[in-house]
């Protein structure tokens, strides 16, 4: 059954950033799935049958393969998913959809509320 509320998917691959991440979420009340590798989360998305993916938030720098290449793979399954890259990289290669490591708690929640309620100006 899907739910009403936004389900984010985070792959991350260091520990401690992914469980810091996935503790602010679930405190939100956000449904969050967690993964550590792409193949991770590859395995989560295909389980998730009846829920839709509202938000990925992905390292870019994964393995195997890459943050960008995983978000491909996953956008064809959920189209309308927002993406959320997670980098040490300077926010200037990116553009949005961005956030730069390292980021406090009140970073990352401007980013996802961002991402999934965006701002008409």
């Amino acid at each position: 059954m899907t739910s009403n509320r936004p389900t984010i998917l985070v792959v991350e691959d260091e520990p401690i950033v992914r469980n810091l991440i996935v503790d602010v979420l679930t405190r939100q009340g956000w449904l969050v799935f967690e993964a550590d590798t792409a193949t991770e989360a590859q395995i989560v998305c295909s389980a998730l049958k009846d829920e839709r993916i509202d938000l990925l938030i992905v390292a870019d720098e994964l393995s195997p393969g890459s943050g960008r290449d995983l978000a491909d793979r996953v956008l064809v399954g959920c189209p309308n998913a927002k993406v959320l890259r997670l980098s040490a990289m300077p926010a200037l290669v990116f553009g949005s959809g961005f956030l730069q490591k390292p980021f406090t708690t009140g970073q990352l929640m401007n980013a996802v509320d961002s991402m999934l309620h965006p701002r008409t100006q």
